[in-house]
């Protein structure tokens, strides 16, 4: 599935909440699409990389990983993320598509 997904698959959806399967309970939040330049489509057609931002509670910080995600905007399916900036409020992950 994951090899489907685009950057305008995902779009429509800033400011959607992602429920992790694991750890129950926790919900992040799409807050930032980033195409990565045209420079990245591969030759001969392709997608385009990107990067996506997604903001989740302060505590506690997930670590960079493979998580289901349980539900979505997208339905089911399983996100890399990484742990980019933790503030007193929040951490920010990082899901980047190539």
């Amino acid at each position: 599935m994951l090899e489907t997904f685009t950057d305008q698959s995902f779009a429509p959806h800033l400011g959607a909440g992602f429920e992790l399967a694991e750890p129950a309970g926790v919900t992040l939040t799409l807050v930032e699409l980033t195409i990565l330049g045209p420079a990245t489509r591969p030759p001969g057609g392709g997608r385009e990389a990107f990067s996506l931002i997604f903001e989740g509670p302060r505590h506690p910080v997930l670590p960079q990983r493979t998580y289901p995600i349980a539900a979505s905007p997208l339905g089911a399916f399983e996100l890399f993320l990484v742990p980019v900036e933790t503030t007193a409020e929040l951490t920010r992950y990082e899901a980047i598509f190539t």
